[in-house]
């Protein structure tokens, strides 16, 4: 056990005499950084005590947690942050359970109102440490993706991949969304609503003209007239389209613990779909897109105009998945803001049409 006066404040340290050894030292060295500021006048006669207390308890709180040891100040325990816990009246998890009067157990306001939070000394807040949160994992690297198989046939027009019925199916379907998309920029959204169609989905095995199945076919140089050619995973020889300088990334990266990261910066995202059945999958714009239709159009033409998207009239890939997209108002203090969304987690097993 270590112990000392700091000033008006009686500092112990259990669990070894190296801890309070450097607890001490510590808190002398932020009592005597108080005492210089207070005498050239930085500090009013009531502050002072209360930065002198909140440094003391600042340290022993550390150094207790550095060591696993446990510190009291002036016979109390120093709480040390144990996490976080959003919308409670402890976020940082000082108290033990059952402390302190947690918002969902009354009516009278919101889980998330600031009222609900127990009161604390500024100064206490300002020198608090926060809870280690999100510490990097250790990981090892991605492996480089497998290129796809060989021997893919020569395609020179779509019915080489997709057979013409299914092709007819996804015009069809297309012709809905371009109706309902003119209807709302025409302003009304009841009509675009209606002309709004479901999801379809279709299973790429029963899709895909038989022996072509194997690839992920790139369907864009058809529109140019040349062949149809097989989606190559990116990978460090195909890198992804990004704006990231990709050779900083792995440079500075080379010491960072989380390898999996930045290999997955490099080489693009892996989903870890493993052995999973392919689908394709067409999802109209969500309602938000319609009833703000013109502050969609400019948010699409923004990413256009940024190379982060693209307009085609015809089907670029196969299999394709085609995420929704949608439009949130927000109202802020500065104004009105409308923000872009891309529905990732749809579609919904009730909203698709399988054919």
């Amino acid at each position: 056990m270590a112990h000392g006066m700091c000033g008006d404040a009686v500092l112990e340290a259990s669990s070894g005499g190296e801890l309070g050894g450097r607890a001490l030292v510590a808190a002398s060295a932020v009592l005597d950084a108080h005492a210089v500021s207070a005498d050239e006048g930085e500090l009013d006669a009531g502050a002072e005590p209360r930065r002198r207390r909140a440094g003391v308890e600042m340290v022993a709180r550390r150094e207790a947690a550095a060591c696993g040891a446990a510190a009291s100040l002036d016979g109390l325990p120093v709480e040390v942050a144990r996490g976080l816990q959003a919308g409670s009246a402890d976020p940082h998890m000082l108290r033990e359970p059952g402390e302190v009067a947690e918002p969902w157990r009354s009516s009278h306001r919101g889980t998330f109102s600031l009222d609900r939070l127990d009161p604390a000394d500024p100064e206490e807040l300002r020198l608090r440490p926060f809870p280690d949160l999100n510490p990097s994992p250790q990981t090892d690297a991605r492996r480089e993706p497998e290129a796809p198989p060989s021997g893919a046939p020569a395609v020179s027009a779509i019915e080489d991949v997709v057979p013409e019925e299914t092709v007819k199916r996804v015009r069809r379907w297309e012709s809905r969304v371009r109706a309902c998309l003119k209807a709302a920029r025409r302003g009304n959204p009841s009509l675009a609503r209606q002309l709004r169609p479901p999801d379809l989905e279709l299973r790429a095995c029963e899709h895909t003209v038989p022996g072509m199945e194997r690839w992920v076919w790139d369907l864009r140089p058809l529109s140019r007239g040349e062949r149809a050619v097989p989606l190559a995973s990116s990978s460090r020889k195909v890198p992804p389209a990004t704006d990231l300088d990709l050779a900083a990334v792995e440079r500075l990266g080379m010491d960072y613990p989380d390898k999996a990261i930045i290999s997955e910066m490099v080489m693009g995202f892996s989903d870890d779909a493993v052995d999973v059945e392919k689908y394709v999958v067409f999802s109209p714009p969500h309602l938000g897109a319609l009833r703000y239709a013109a502050e969609a159009r400019a948010k699409v033409e923004k990413d256009v105009g940024k190379g982060w998207s693209a307009i085609v009239s015809h089907l670029p890939f196969w299999p394709v998945r085609v995420n929704p997209y949608s439009i949130v108002r927000e109202e802020r203090e500065s104004g009105v803001k409308h923000r872009m969304t891309i529905d990732l987690s749809w579609p919904r097993a009730l909203s698709l049409i399988h054919i």
